[in-house]
């Protein structure tokens, strides 16, 4: 199982299912999250064999509210620390789109495996 797979197993029934890769359809239900891996790193030992993969993901939660994206993503942070031992790097960005008129919150977390 991917860690993609898993974030959508963790946070999917909170938001209903509403969690997709990177960008989400234009009938997506409101709020719902999109994720996207932005980076990462592996430990290598020195006789080559890996011995632990790291993936930094960013999450974005978007709705009609402000309020409503911070809320949601402050849910999302706790299920992922709690379900996946997630590690949440600094605070939440907010941000609005002018095109869809939604409010968006981000936070950056890093997944080890």
């Amino acid at each position: 199982m991917t860690i993609e797979s898993q974030i959508v197993s963790a946070c999917g029934p909170f938001l209903g299912g509403r969690i997709y890769p990177d960008i989400a359809p234009l009938e997506a239900g409101i709020p719902y999250a999109v994720y996207t891996r932005v980076s990462g790193q592996t430990i290598v030992a020195l006789d080559g064999e890996v011995k632990a993969n790291n993936a930094r993901v960013q999450l974005a939660v978007w709705s009609t509210f402000r309020e409503n994206s911070v809320e949601t993503m402050n849910e999302l942070e706790l299920l992922l620390v709690t379900a996946m031992k997630a590690t949440p790097l600094g605070q939440i960005s907010y941000e609005f789109s002018p095109v869809s008129k939604l409010y968006g919150s981000r936070k950056d977390f890093s997944f080890w495996w």
